[in-house]
């Protein structure tokens, strides 16, 4: 077996770094090997010339900003990055190269081949349980303390469904919703600015996706000749704008207000986050977004509570005059482990609801670890309960995913899930269901679902291609197969004609 020559000089190293089009002095800091990796000793970056004394106050510059490089400082929530995700991995190191030891060649090629550094860095920061790749993000300093960090991705993806549905649709799979045909799903444009206690996060989202949650969900107000009207149209653009800041300079608090995505769940609104191309069914049934205020505090490392008070489930402007409220716990141990407990409660019904002013509450729990490296595993499980009008409506729903790194650029995963609801039911009506559609006169209904991904990603921190198979089930009829009745218009709506669907999903996407 040949063996690869060492690298010996450092020039040869430093044309390598160009070919790659990466500088010396801007690379980011190499994390610590693993226990199957080779190293390779390489000479230190060379330093950046600081400002003279007497200079005028540093311009404008961009420059990459290390992978897992924080956006604030640790007594603060670091602002959430383009994609959705809340800061960088945990996982990344915030030390300079570090030299390891070298170990004889003892792993075969196996270990000849990771002993590349370009391998190195084509590999994934974190481990299996960690969806968020160590892409390093487009950083403007615009001043001393300040920073704007810019980031981006696009969603575009085939799918075919074998049920071959005359409308074209394939139902309730939240954004991969189009049969035999090439959809763009989403693109996504944010900027987040952090100065000293002071933050800021504005995205911007165009597609299938945004047109989807906002369309079912945000309610809609008319205007006068003084105030103009409210709707889904008017706010779908938006996936993330909020501000916040940290009053205190030695005190973990912070203050957040604005529209924000939903913490119920693991799963992320990006899929370059997720592990699957396709949205759970929990994801598509619980709230997208939320509109109001936040109070937390990272009460200790790897510890953080929040408070929150929102206009409601899916509200950019509220539907009724009630309130919701919401509670977060974020327990963080590590990179290899994170857990979430959230309870949300409030009147969700519009003015005017058979269901008359109920009053609902939903807990949630979300865990993701890593038992071992190349293994991961996922577990969602949601209750709800709402006491209204006709009596008791009810859900209790899980999901479960386990997601596996066969080579440095390939993952496999699958997923289950399952939601069951009970309506409300008396002699005076049923309620409408919250969770699941039902269309029937059975208060009863649930949805299971199956998905095999496999999920590679030549680029790690930039490209990706998701190649899906998902088989969905349902009580009664919640899917399009064949010829479906109906023309989709308000007085005629498609009818639903099955109780199962399977789809096949090929998505591309890229992101920075």
């Amino acid at each position: 077996m040949r063996e690869r020559p060492p690298l010996r000089a450092p020039g040869v190293l430093a044309a390598a770094l160009v070919l790659l089009g990466a500088p010396a002095h801007s690379r980011a800091a190499a994390p610590p090997p693993d226990d199957d990796d080779v190293g390779i000793s390489e000479p230190p970056p060379e330093p950046s010339p600081g400002p003279s004394p007497s200079a005028a106050p540093p311009p404008v510059s961009i420059e990459p900003a290390s992978a897992g490089a924080p956006m604030s400082s640790a007594d603060a929530p670091p602002p959430a990055q383009a994609d959705g995700s809340a800061g960088a991995s945990a996982g990344a190191s915030a030390e300079g190269p570090k030299k390891p030891a070298s170990k004889a060649s003892t792993k075969g090629a196996r270990g000849e081949r990771r002993s590349s550094a370009r391998d190195r860095e084509a590999r994934p920061a974190g481990n299996a349980a960690e969806p968020r790749p160590a892409s390093a993000p487009v950083t403007v300093k615009t001043g001393e303390g300040s920073t704007l960090t810019l980031g981006g991705y696009i969603e575009t993806f085939y799918g075919y469904n074998f049920g071959r549905p005359s409308n074209g649709l394939t139902n309730f799979r939240a954004f991969d919703n189009r049969h035999n045909a090439l959809t763009l799903q989403n693109v996504a444009l944010s900027a987040a600015w952090e100065a000293e206690r002071v933050y800021a996060k504005i995205a911007l989202q165009a597609g299938h996706a945004p047109a989807t949650y906002y369309g079912v969900s945000e309610p809609s107000q008319l205007g006068s000749d003084g105030a103009s009207t409210s709707d889904a149209l008017v706010f779908r653009n938006i996936q993330e704008a909020n501000a916040g800041v940290r009053p205190f300079a030695r005190a973990p608090l912070f203050i957040e207000a604005g529209i924000f995505l939903s913490p119920i769940g693991f799963e992320s609104l990006a899929i370059h986050e997720n592990w699957h191309w396709s949205h759970s069914p929990l994801f598509f049934a619980l709230p997208f977004y939320h509109s109001g205020v936040k109070v937390g505090a990272d009460v200790k490392p790897g510890h953080q509570v929040k408070l929150a008070l929102y206009n409601g489930w899916n509200n950019a402007v509220d539907n009724n005059p009630e309130k919701s409220l919401g509670a977060e716990y974020n327990f963080t141990p590590s990179d290899r482990f994170a857990l979430a407990a959230v309870y949300f409660t409030g009147v969700e019904r519009p003015v005017g609801a058979p269901e008359g002013r109920a009053w609902r509450h939903v807990l949630n729990l979300a865990a993701r670890g890593a038992p071992l490296r190349r293994l991961g595993l996922a577990g969602d499980a949601n209750l709800g309960l709402e006491p209204n009008a006709f009596g008791l409506s009810r859900w209790l729903a899980f999901a479960g995913s386990a997601r596996v790194e066969a080579l440095p650029w390939l993952f496999i995963a699958g997923r289950g899930s399952l939601i069951h609801e009970v309506r409300a039911m008396s002699g005076a009506g049923t309620a409408a269901p919250i969770v699941v559609a039902n269309y029937g006169a059975d208060p009863i209904q649930w949805t299971a679902t199956g998905t095999f991904t496999l999920d590679l990603r030549p680029v790690p921190d930039h490209f990706g291609i998701k190649l899906e198979y998902r088989h969905d089930h349902a009580r009664s009829d919640l899917y399009f197969r064949g010829m479906v009745a109906g023309d989709g218009s308000a007085a005629t709506p498609w009818v639903a004609n099955a109780r199962f669907q399977d789809t096949l999903t090929l998505g591309v996407h890229a992101w920075f």
